[in-house]
This record gives structure tokens, sequence and C-alpha cells, in this order.
């Protein structure tokens, strides 16, 4: 009988690694702006909305004059 448990042991066992590694997993994400960053408001907007639900931001474009 504990032959059978063999196989439920490790599939619970590979889900807690996996839960683990999510909860550890970082959530990045890179916003480009292909112009004036200072000139795009919608996408400071989408950095900033993707920042407040939990996703580290690197925002790219170019300065302004």
């Amino acid at each position: 009988m504990p032959h059978l448990l063999i196989p439920h042991v490790t599939t619970l066992s590979l889900l807690q690694k996996l839960r683990r590694r999510d909860a550890l997993t970082e959530r990045r994400v890179c916003v480009l702006v292909l112009g004036d960053i200072g000139r795009s408001p919608r996408m400071q907007y989408h950095a900033l909305s993707l920042s407040k639900h939990g996703y580290s931001v690197t925002f790219v474009g170019f300065p302004g004059k």
C-alpha cells in the first residue's frame, strides 16, 4: 500500500516547490516609448498602473527637450 502513496507525495512536493518559486519570482516589465516620455501621458499611466499591480517597471524612452 505505501507504494501507492509515492506518486501523490511526489506530486505534492512538486506543487509546493512551484508555489514557492512563483512566490519568489519577481514580476518585471519594460515599457518602451518610441518618443518623448514627457509627452506620453498614456504610457506614463500604463507604467504607473503596472507598478501599482506589483510589477517592477523599467521605463525606456527619449528625454524631452
